[in-house]
């Protein structure tokens, strides 16, 4: 069915996971903006307790009939990533609705959002094994909720600031409290066993809650892509403080493609290669 004014219908997917389809609609009237609709659970669908990062919900493909038949009680290795998974599905509307009722009546901060959601995009940082936009402002609510962006006087700028000094320091934040669940819902029952300690076990990169505090927010995040964030965000800290008001160009405007990032670049040819080695031969 033909939807009215609707320019443009596709499919992708979340964070390149095909299991989790998106629909893509483009509308004429703003052909430069994407209307992205997520299906979601409810946060009740499944019981959070029986997806902890240590059970087990993944049947090994090398498990032999045999070894079932020999030791059926035996229990199946963790499956951290596949739970993780589930469970992110059922807490997009509650995650969503907290954001929301903690940004609305911060301006400035979400000024300061959607600067530095630009600043991410500038550097190839959004991406699935590193940043969303999604997970820049719930990284801001939590810091807000620790007393870091408590002030109202604080402009947009200040806010920026603060926010990428916190990307700078993310590294060391993994073995900290400050992403601790500020957001969470009631505990359901059983779930209280579960401390940070077990998720940062099953995710020792970096560990980032919402609304349900068994979730990973940031469970597809790279070490790598861990590093990569703190080194931007500390190289345009100092170039803000360097340049000052200057510093709008270089920070919101210029893109930074993956080459400008490294100290020697080569480009190969390989057919030319190739075609030289023939002749040799």
């Amino acid at each position: 069915k033909k939807l009215s004014g609707v320019r443009e219908v596709k499919f992708t997917s979340f964070c390149g996971d095909s299991r989790k389809p998106v629909l893509e609609l483009v509308h004429e009237s703003a052909p430069s903006f994407t209307l992205r609709l997520l299906p979601c659970l409810a946060s009740s669908t499944f019981p959070s307790a029986k997806l902890g990062p240590a059970r087990g919900n993944l049947r090994s493909l090398l498990q032999t009939k045999e070894e079932t038949a020999a030791d059926p009680g035996a229990p199946l290795p963790a499956s951290p990533l596949y739970n993780n998974s589930i469970l992110e599905d059922c807490c997009f509307s509650e995650d969503l609705r907290l954001l929301h009722a903690h940004l609305s009546p911060r301006p400035h901060l979400r000024q300061a959002l959607v600067l530095l959601k630009v600043w991410a995009s500038q550097r190839g940082l959004l991406s699935p094994s590193c940043l969303s936009g999604f997970l820049l402002s719930v990284l801001a609510v939590h810091l807000s909720a620790a007393g870091r962006l408590q002030d109202p006087g604080m402009s947009p700028s200040a806010h920026l600031k603060t926010l990428l000094g916190a990307l700078a320091n993310l590294p060391s934040y993994k073995d900290s409290s400050l992403f601790s669940s500020v957001l969470r819902l009631p505990e359901e029952p059983g779930s209280a066993n579960l401390s940070m300690k077990d998720l940062r076990k099953a995710f020792p990169v970096l560990v980032v809650v919402g609304s349900n505090p068994m979730v990973n927010l940031a469970a597809r995040m790279t070490a790598s892509s861990l590093a990569e964030v703190a080194s931007d965000a500390a190289a345009t800290l100092h170039y803000m403080k360097v340049e000052g008001p200057n510093a709008v160009e270089g920070t919101f405007i210029q893109s930074y493609p993956p080459p400008v990032k490294f100290d020697i670049v080569m480009q190969l040819t390989l057919d030319k290669i190739m075609d030289e080695s023939e002749s040799d031969a």
